[in-house]
């Protein structure tokens, strides 16, 4: 806009008004531009999820300068602050898992020796320790294994003495035995044997022996019973088979063979009492009488001869030719 004044000259003397010449006043259009519009930031978004969930991450919210957007000039939003913010988040220490450190040496063996035996080694869970709440390490701390299997040495026990044997002989000297053996236990797997004798031997005491005389044949028991009284004994008395064949394995020696018709006269005789069947030295026979079948059978017959291949006793008539047996 644009003035003039009516001034050039001012109208006088009723001369005409500058009017009729155009307006005093004038306009004409200027900065026809649009005006600058600012810009303005939206409201903060809300802060997105944290980036880590533990040992420390971040979030960011935003906001977007179109409230309004800046026009024609106008000033930019960041000159209000920036479209972005970050803040940390998620601080707290994140678990960490437990992991086994290396094996430790094995340690000593529980036992020198036997299938229990076993020796151990450990670890520690430290590589890294749990922490935070973080899992412990998984298996065990310990492991175990066998050591020195072999079977343990036994040592050998002895078990307990056997009985006595019987004498080695029924008269003069003799000896009886018994025995144990290590087998209580045996011993095993090289260990030691066992200590002490396994055999004990004892004397007997026993009788003199008694001494026999293989006589020739007399003619009556009774010329046989004085032969033994001049050597100094007895016709035989015979108290069991082992004597019985011990006077036959005599007889062998001389030379005298043992046929069924060689008979010899003992010392048992029934001449005080009928069927009382005595030894010359008046002992009863009472247990021991093999005698021959049917036997005795003769009443009158009261002298007991001995059959030397049957070896069973017969009564026969006291003068009879036989050989004799002596005993002392």
């Amino acid at each position: 806009m644009k003035r003039r004044e009516c001034n050039n000259p001012t109208p006088k003397f009723g001369g005409r008004n500058c009017s009729e010449l155009g307006d005093a006043v004038i306009s004409q259009e200027c900065n026809t531009q649009p005006c600058p519009i600012d810009g303005g930031y939206t409201d903060w978004t809300p802060y997105s999820k944290c980036s880590k969930s533990c040992g420390g991450g971040i979030q960011y919210r935003s906001r977007c300068c179109v409230n309004p957007i800046p026009a024609f000039g106008g000033k930019p939003c960041i000159l209000l602050g920036e479209p972005v913010e970050v803040r940390k988040c998620g601080l707290d220490a994140c678990p960490i898992n437990g992991n086994w450190g290396e094996w430790g040496d094995w340690g000593t063996c529980s036992g020198s020796c036997g299938s229990s035996a076993f020796k151990l080694r450990k670890r520690e869970c430290n590589n890294p320790p749990a922490m935070f709440g973080g899992q412990n390490c998984p298996g065990d701390a310990i492991e175990s294994m066998a050591c020195n299997s072999q079977a343990c040495p036994v040592n050998g026990g002895l078990s307990e003495w056997s009985s006595w044997t019987g004498c080695s002989a029924t008269c003069g000297p003799a000896i009886k035995t018994r025995d144990r053996s290590c087998t209580n236990p045996a011993p095993a797997n090289g260990g030691n044997t066992c200590v002490g004798s396994l055999n004990e031997v004892m004397a007997c005491s026993l009788a003199k022996c008694a001494e026999y005389h293989f006589g020739v044949q007399v003619a009556t028991w009774d010329a046989a019973e004085a032969a033994c009284v001049a050597w100094g004994g007895h016709l035989a008395s015979i108290v069991d088979m082992r004597e019985l064949n011990k006077i036959v394995a005599g007889f062998a020696n001389a030379g005298v063979a043992a046929t069924s018709d060689e008979y010899v006269w003992i010392g048992l005789q029934d001449k005080v009492i009928t069927n009382q069947w005595t030894w010359i030295d008046g002992t009863q026979q009472k247990s021991f009488m093999p005698w021959g079948n049917g036997e005795p059978s003769h009443s009158d017959h009261h002298c007991v001869s001995m059959n030397l291949m049957t070896k069973t006793w017969w009564d026969r008539n006291c003068p009879t030719l036989y050989r004799y047996v002596c005993k002392k």
